[in-house]
C-alpha cells in the first residue's frame, strides 16, 4: 500500500479526505497506461462512482474507461513524463461507472520515487472549470471582438480568428512573438505603457482612440493576470465614423437643436444653435438655464397649455435673447421624453430664425392650426361672435351643450348677445337637450376681445 510503502506512518485518513483523487502505481514495462494500480484514495467513489478496489484488482481497468478520443495524448504525456523523469499534468476524459458521462480529469504524476518504480498520481476533477474553458473559447473563437493571451513579456500566448484578422494574418503567425513588434509608433510605446499600467494596478485598463497600425478606430481593455495580461480590441470604426457624419449633419442642420432636462438645464446644442444665439462654446451654454434664454414669448394660446401633460408643441413664436443681450424672434418646437413611469425625464427643442417674411407666414400659420386645436378640443362650451353678436364659429363642447348641429347654428343671424349674455336669457334660447336650470352666475363669463376687423 502507498502509505506503508513511502511512509509507514502517513494517516491514510487524510489521504481518504482530501480533494484529489491520490493513487499509486507500480511500473512493469516503462508504460504508464499498463502500469498496475496499488493504491486508491477514496475520493474516486465520489468522482467516478467506482470503488478502490474495483481499480486494483482490475488491471487496466482505468484504461479502458478513458474516453477514445483522448487515448493517443494521454499516451503521449505519459511518454514524455517517463522519459524526462520529472513531475508533469496530464488532461484526459474518464467515464463516470453510473452517470452517462464523462469527467475530466487533471492528472498530475511523479514517476519513480523509489527503487521499485513506483508512480505517485493525484487526479482533480475539473470537469466544470474544462466546460467553462470550452464556452470561454468558443465564444473567442466566434466573436468579432480580437482576443490577445500575452505573457508577462507580451508575448502572445492564444491570439483568436477575429484578433489575427485584424492584423491581417493567421494566429500561428503570431504566437511566441510580442505584440508590440505587430505596432507602429505612437501605439507601441502607448501599448507597452498601458499594460505596464495595468499591472501595477492590478486592475482593467480601458482606452479608446485611433490605431495608425491597423487606420481603425479601437475600443481597448487589458486584463492583468499572473503570468501576464489578456488584450481586447473591438473595432468601432463604423460606429465612430457613423456618430460623426451625424454629428456633422447636425451641428450644420439649418436650425438651431437643443436637450435640456425638465428643470431647465442644458445638456447639449448643435452648432447652428449656438450661432444664432452668440455662445463661443456648448460649456458656455451650459451654465444658461433654457428658461432663462426666452426673452418673451408672442403666442398667447401657447401660455394656456399645461406643459406636463404635453408631449408635443410645435411652431411656437418665441423671443430668444443672444448671449449679448439682443433679441432674436424665432419658431420654437418641443417634444418631452417620458420614461415608462411617465415621469419628463428631457425635452428636445428646435427654432429657427423667422425674422424673414417666409418664415414669419409659417409661424402665422402654425399659430392659427394651434388656435383651432385648443378651440375645438377645449372641454369648455366656447363660440366667436362679432361685435354686433354674429356667430362665426362654435366649438364642439359649445354644440353638444346647447344639443345642436353646427349646420344649424350657421343659420342664426341673429344677435347672439340678446339670447346668450346673461343666465337668463341662455334659458330662453332654443335647443334640444341641454339641461336647464344648470347655469349659476359664477358658470357664466363672457370675454370681449377687440378685433381689429370688428370683431369680439
Amino acid at each position: 500500500m502507498l502509505h506503508t510503502t513511502l511512509a509507514p506512518d502517513f494517516p491514510r485518513t487524510i489521504l481518504d479526505t482530501i480533494d484529489e483523487i491520490v493513487y499509486a502505481l507500480e511500473l512493469s514495462d516503462d508504460t504508464l497506461t499498463q502500469a498496475r494500480v496499488t493504491f486508491v484514495s477514496e475520493r474516486v467513489r465520489d468522482v467516478l462512482g467506482f470503488t478502490p478496489e474495483e481499480f486494483i484488482e482490475n488491471r487496466g481497468l482505468w484504461v479502458t474507461l478513458v474516453h477514445p478520443a483522448d487515448l493517443a495524448s494521454l499516451e503521449q504525456a505519459s511518454r514524455e513524463i517517463l522519459e524526462s523523469r520529472r513531475p508533469g499534468r496530464r488532461y484526459f476524459r474518464i467515464r463516470h461507472k453510473t452517470r452517462d458521462e464523462y469527467v475530466w480529469l487533471e492528472d498530475s504524476i511523479v514517476p519513480q520515487v523509489d527503487a521499485m518504480g513506483t508512480v505517485i498520481g493525484a487526479a482533480r476533477d475539473v470537469t466544470a472549470r474544462r466546460r467553462s474553458l470550452l464556452q470561454m473559447t468558443f465564444l473567442m473563437e466566434n466573436t468579432r471582438d480580437g482576443f490577445f493571451m500575452l505573457d508577462s513579456d507580451l508575448r502572445c500566448t492564444y491570439v483568436n480568428p477575429a484578433g489575427a484578422a485584424m492584423f491581417g494574418g493567421k494566429a500561428a503567425d503570431m504566437h511566441g512573438h510580442r505584440i508590440t513588434d505587430f505596432l507602429v509608433e505612437p501605439n507601441r510605446t502607448a501599448f507597452a505603457a498601458t499594460a505596464a499600467e495595468a499591472v501595477a494596478r492590478g486592475e482593467v485598463v480601458r482606452r479608446s482612440g485611433f490605431c495608425h497600425t491597423l487606420n481603425r478606430w479601437l475600443d481597448l481593455a487589458i486584463f492583468p493576470g499572473p503570468d501576464g495580461v489578456v488584450l481586447s480590441l473591438r473595432d468601432v470604426t463604423e460606429q465612430r465614423t457613423s456618430e460623426e457624419r451625424l454629428r456633422t449633419w447636425v451641428d450644420e442642420a439649418p436650425v438651431g437643436l437643443f436637450r435640456t432636462i425638465p428643470n431647465g438645464q442644458m445638456l447639449d446644442a448643435n452648432g447652428t444653435a449656438l450661432a444664432m444665439l452668440g455662445y463661443p462654446s456648448l460649456d458656455r451654454l451650459r451654465e444658461q438655464q433654457a428658461l432663462d434664454l426666452i426673452a418673451d414669448t408672442e403666442d398667447p394660446a401657447s401660455a394656456q397649455i399645461d406643459f406636463s401633460r404635453v408631449d408635443r408643441l410645435t411652431g411656437i413664436p418665441v423671443t430668444l435673447r443672444r448671449l449679448d443681450g439682443s433679441p432674436i424672434p424665432v419658431l420654437m418646437n418641443l417634444r418631452t421624453v417620458r420614461d415608462h413611469a411617465g415621469q419628463a425625464v428631457e425635452v428636445l427643442g428646435s427654432f429657427e430664425d423667422r425674422s424673414d417674411p417666409a418664415t414669419l407666414r409659417s409661424a402665422l400659420l402654425s399659430s392659427a392650426r394651434r388656435y383651432r386645436i385648443l378651440f375645438d378640443e377645449n372641454v369648455t362650451p366656447m363660440v366667436l361672435v362679432s361685435a354686433d353678436g354674429t356667430m362665426l364659429s362654435r366649438n364642439k363642447a359649445f354644440l353638444r351643450l346647447v344639443g345642436a348641429s353646427d349646420a344649424t347654428l350657421q343659420e342664426q343671424t341673429g344677435a347672439f348677445s340678446a339670447h346668450l349674455a346673461t343666465p337668463e336669457a341662455f334659458e330662453r334660447w332654443p335647443r334640444k337637450s341641454a339641461p336647464r336650470g344648470v347655469w349659476k352666475a359664477s358658470n357664466w363669463c363672457c370675454a370681449a376681445v377687440t378685433d381689429p376687423r370688428g370683431g369680439c
